[in-house]
Parts: C-alpha cells; sequence; structure tokens
C-alpha cells in the first residue's frame, strides 16, 4: 500500500474517532500548483440514547453539541432542530415503521455521527436535507483565517493609495476628510477614528484610564496587526499599556486581540466610505482568484411568506419570516432561540414592506424586502468582520497564499514585529504565555502582519502560520519559509470543534512547526491528538487529559495505526478492519455554546 493512501485511511479513521464529518485541504508547491483534497461530509447528524425526556430540558443543556441530533427516549425518536432550538417528536406510521425501528437500533448511549445509510434514512424520517460531499467547492468558515486577508487588504489599500490607483468607493482613501497627506502602516489611527468613539454593538470603550488616553492616541494599523496594541480580546479595554517607544522586536510586548482588527476595519471603512465586503472583494478576491470568497456572514432570514392567519409555532420553517396583514397593521412571526416571536407595526409605518410583499399565500426571497423587514423590526442580522467572518474555500484560499508569497509590492508581512517571550495577552486557557510554556519555545515564535512566526535557533523567519477557531469550524494554513526561492504551503479547514487535532496529521513534517504548536495548543488549552481528547468529544475538543510528552504520544499512536494498516494483506478489507479495530469507549457529545470564551 502506498504511503498516501495509507496517511488518507489514517487520517479518515481518527476523523472518525473525533466525530469530525469532514476536513478540505489544499497544497501549494513550490512551482504554484494547488493540490486540493477532500474527506467527508458538509455536515453531521448525531444520534444519541438518552434516559430522560428531551422535550423537558432546556436545548442549551441537551449535551447535543452544534449537530442536529436524533435522540431516543423510551422507544420514541425526538429530532433536535440547532436551527429553531427546539425538540420535535417524530410520530410513528405505518409508513415509516421499518425506517422508524432501523434509527431506534443505531441510537445508544454514546453519541455518534451517523454514517452515510444512516442519514439518508434520517431525511426519510424527518425531511432534513442531508449533508453532501465535502468538494473542493465547499465553502468552510475561516474563523481567525480572516485575519491575514485583511492584513493584505490593508497593504493593498495602502500600496493602491501610495500609487494613485485606488478607486473612489472601492479603496481610495479621502484623506482631504480627516486633514491627512498619506495613510500608512505607521499613521496613528485616532486621526480617523477616535479610541473614545469606536464602538461595537453599540458598548464603547473604556477609556476612564489616564494611561490608556495616551495610548489610544499612538496606535497604528503596524500594532493592530502584529497585535502589539495592548488592546484587550473580547473586552473594550486595554489588557496592558504598550510603550510606543520600544523598537526592539525582543523587548515589545504582544497579546492577541480581536477588538484592535474591529477597530481598525471600522478605520479602513471610515476611511474609504466603503465597507468591508466591497473592499476584500475589489482588491483581494478579485486579485486572488478567490471565487467562492466573501466576508458577509450567513443570512439568518432567506425568505418571507404572506400569511391569511396567525401561524403556529410548527408551521415557521427556520430561516423564514411570516408576515400577517391585518387591521391597519402589519404583524412579522419568526423563530428566535427555540421561541416564536412577533412584533406590530401600524401599516402606514411600513408602506415600502407593503409594496413589496407577495400575494397572500405565497413566499418572497426578494432581498430588499427581507433587509426592509429586519430593519424595520430590529433583527439584527450577523454583519462582516475582519476578525473571524471570511467563508472560503481551501483551494480560494491556497491562491491567496499564492498571491501572497509573490506580490513585491507590499511590505514583507513575515518579518518579526514582537516575539512571544514578552506575551501579555490574557485570552486563552493559560492567559499571559511567560511562566507556563517553556521560554525556549517562546523566544522562537512571533508576530508579523497578520501572521504569526517560526524561527529556527539562528533567528531566521522559517515558517508563517495562522489558526482559526469559531462555533463549528477549526482551520489552519502553514507556509513554510526555509528556502526563499521555494516557498509552499497547506491550508485545511475542518467543521468539527475537535479539528485542531487534525493539524498535525495534515501539515507535512518537513513543514516546521512544532514551537508553533507547543505554543498553541498550551496557550489556547486545544487538544492536539485524541489522546489528549481522552476517547471523549468534549467541549469544544478542548485537552481533557495531561499530555507529559505529546509529540511521543503522537508518534507513538501514529505507528500503532499504521502497524495495524500494513497488518492487511488486501488494501480492499482495509476500511472492514478499521472498524474492527476502532476505539469502542463511549464518546460524549459537545456541549452547546455558541462559541469559545476565548474565541479565535
Amino acid at each position: 500500500m502506498s504511503y498516501t493512501k495509507m496517511a488518507k485511511l489514517l487520517l479518515e479513521e481518527i476523523m472518525r474517532k473525533a466525530q469530525i464529518p469532514g476536513v478540505s485541504i489544499a497544497y501549494l508547491n513550490s512551482d504554484g500548483v494547488i493540490s486540493p483534497e477532500t474527506l467527508g461530509l458538509t455536515d453531521g447528524f448525531g444520534l444519541v440514547k438518552m434516559s430522560s425526556d428531551p422535550t423537558q430540558c432546556e436545548f442549551h443543556k441537551l449535551g447535543i453539541g452544534t449537530k442536529d441530533t436524533l435522540i431516543l427516549f423510551n422507544d420514541a425518536l425526538y429530532f433536535a432542530n440547532q436551527t429553531t432550538k427546539t425538540v420535535q417528536k417524530i410520530p410513528l406510521t405505518e409508513t415509516n415503521e421499518a425506517t422508524f425501528k432501523t434509527l431506534q437500533k443505531s441510537c445508544t448511549e454514546s453519541y455518534k455521527l451517523s454514517d452515510a445509510k444512516e442519514l439518508e434514512l434520517i431525511g426519510d424520517l424527518t425531511g432534513h436535507r442531508p449533508p453532501t460531499k465535502v468538494i473542493p467547492k465547499t465553502v468552510f468558515g475561516a474563523a481567525s483565517l480572516s485575519k491575514p486577508v485583511f492584513a493584505y487588504l490593508i497593504q493593498k489599500l495602502i500600496q493602491a493609495n501610495a500609487t494613485d490607483q485606488a478607486e473612489p468607493e472601492t479603496g481610495k482613501f479621502n484623506l482631504d476628510e480627516f486633514n491627512l497627506s498619506k495613510f500608512d502602516l505607521d499613521t496613528p489611527l485616532f486621526h480617523i477614528l477616535p479610541l473614545e468613539e469606536f464602538s461595537i454593538d453599540g458598548m464603547k470603550f473604556n477609556m476612564s484610564d489616564e494611561s490608556a488616553i495616551a495610548s489610544a492616541k499612538a496606535l497604528t494599523a503596524r500594532m493592530v496587526l502584529s497585535h502589539t496594541t495592548g488592546l484587550a480580546h473580547g473586552e473594550m479595554k486595554f489588557q496592558f499599556i504598550q510603550n510606543p517607544e520600544e523598537k526592539d522586536v525582543k523587548e515589545k510586548e504582544h497579546g492577541y486581540s480581536n477588538v484592535g482588527i474591529v477597530y481598525l476595519q471600522q478605520v479602513i471603512e471610515k476611511l474609504t466610505g466603503s465597507d468591508l465586503q466591497t473592499l476584500a472583494k475589489r482588491n483581494v478576491f478579485d486579485i486572488c482568484d478567490m471565487t467562492h470568497s466573501t466576508y458577509e456572514p450567513e443570512r439568518i432570514f432567506e425568505s418571507v411568506f404572506h400569511a391569511d392567519k396567525e401561524p403556529l409555532f410548527d408551521e415557521i420553517q427556520p430561516g423564514q419570516i411570516v408576515i400577517l396583514h391585518g387591521v391597519e397593521s402589519l404583524t412579522a412571526y419568526w423563530l428566535e432561540s427555540g421561541k416564536m416571536v412577533n412584533r406590530s407595526f401600524p401599516e402606514k409605518e411600513v408602506p415600502t414592506i407593503l409594496e413589496m410583499l407577495p400575494a397572500v399565500g405565497e413566499s418572497s426571497v426578494n432581498l430588499d424586502l427581507i433587509n426592509a423587514i429586519v430593519l424595520q423590526y430590529e433583527y439584527k442580522e450577523p454583519e462582516s468582520c475582519a476578525a473571524n467572518t471570511l467563508r472560503t474555500t481551501a483551494e480560494d484560499y491556497a491562491n491567496f497564499v499564492k498571491h501572497l508569497i509573490n506580490d513585491n509590492t507590499v511590505e514583507n508581512p513575515f518579518v518579526p514585529h514582537a516575539f512571544r517571550v514578552n506575551d501579555k495577552g490574557l485570552a486563552g486557557r493559560i492567559g499571559v504565555a511567560k511562566g507556563s510554556i517553556p521560554d525556549p519555545v517562546l523566544e522562537h515564535i512571533a508576530s508579523g502582519i497578520g501572521w504569526g512566526l517560526q524561527t529556527n535557533d539562528e533567528g531566521k523567519v522559517i515558517t508563517a502560520y495562522h489558526s482559526g477557531d469559531m462555533n463549528d469550524f477549526r482551520a489552519w494554513v502553514v507556509i513554510d519559509l526555509q528556502d526563499k526561492d521555494k516557498k509552499n504551503a497547506v491550508v485545511f479547514f475542518a467543521n468539527s470543534h475537535n479539528g485542531h487535532i487534525l493539524a498535525e496529521q495534515i501539515i507535512p513534517q518537513a513543514m516546521q512547526i512544532q514551537h508553533a504548536a507547543n505554543y498553541f495548543f498550551p496557550k489556547w488549552g486545544f487538544a492536539r491528538n485524541l489522546t489528549e481528547l481522552g476517547g471523549k468529544n468534549t467541549s469544544f475538543g478542548i485537552k481533557t487529559l495531561p499530555s507529559p510528552n505529546p509529540h511521543l504520544q503522537e508518534e507513538q499512536e501514529g505507528k500503532k495505526e499504521v502497524e495495524k494498516l500494513n497488518s492487511s494483506e488486501q488494501e480492499s478489507s482495509l476500511p472492514e478492519k478499521i472498524e474492527t479495530n476502532a476505539n469502542k469507549s463511549s464518546i460524549t457529545p459537545f456541549q452547546t455554546t455558541p462559541k469559545l470564551p476565548w474565541e479565535q
């Protein structure tokens, strides 16, 4: 059996044990050739047997994670719908009896993801559209892999304006409005948007500390993109005060911050008079051939139905707004957190909505209508965020990397700006890294412009990387910089909380990430292999067991799996052999929470 085939089977086995439905990978070689690889399905559907009535439990306490789940209780089957946050009993009929009984047998006390055959049966029973196979064009949430793309966008905007190539509304800086002669990586951001005027969802920045006021005026795009601002992660305050006079990258303090990225996004949108998606499409996506990429989050609402009577809860579909035109009033109904909510307005206040409504009994997917209703009825759709809302494919992202590493028109983003030996960031499982992670690791990890960097013992940058984790998505990108004339890279996306355990399986050993991994996994608390998952699908893929020597454990684990694969004489029998030797320990489902407290 070839090494490639063996590696694929090993990866599939790890995915099965860790309940990872699918993964998309793209390798970029030194000749610029991108090779996509995909495994598994676009989503998973859980199966589990419970000892208590799931309809009497608060949805977020069911312990079924973020996947729709079929629950068996007292011989009855229930459909737990993640979109509506509801649990509904499935009626047993003569028509569905055979399917019903088959799925009853599939539900055990050990939570598992359904296989392809079970997915078909679930579709027949619930009407739930089954997931499809992951293909190269399958779009994944990039989570924090959004940040390197945003960093490149900032650099391209600066370059386009410096060469007078930027166009109004798609990237041209309105410098006169802010009395500026230029804007670059070192321009203080307060000239465009003072920190005290910056807000996120109505939350203002805490400027009560005098030292914070002084620091706010020193913040630049370079500091934001290298995470050296001192701004907190997830809080509107400073986590430390950076010394703006410090030039030594070995002494400069570092602290990962989503808040800083959002601040810079608002600065650049104000400076250009445009929005993130428009800027990214014109200045990055189009030039990098990222044809399946967007910063726009998935919409909550997709259609409007004009009803002739007040709807029942079960009659409202996920992603649907139901409108009832009453006596001189217009009422909208929708599902929110597992409940039906409604809001009414006098018809004289909503003439635009009335004009666009479909006929009674019909639906509309008119985005103008949906947006008008959302605005009027004050339901907030998710907004584009430079820190984490990029949706893309592995192949698109590899195209971005390919373009970036060959672009000599922007400042080299792979130059260290701060080393982790002075990591003061409070986010993550351990907070400040020094004292918890050995200095030899921290001394080899630095931040560039939008990228994490690993250096060798001589101080040369040999690897650029970034990880991502938000909601159900996990992602990594690694660029091998050991030979400046033969750069290559790999990117992968996984649709499971446990996806980080695939990093050291997918990333080729020739790419040096040992220090990056030895920093990332302890800092953020994620399990890096099956051993650290402890045989369970724990909350968010967090490490549950101590691992004194994770490299050795992973190596031993890999050797055992390879020995299993080599012991088979016929390649066609391997999938059965893997199933026979699979880890049969009990697997518990994910905890249900929208995102990590230290969401990347």
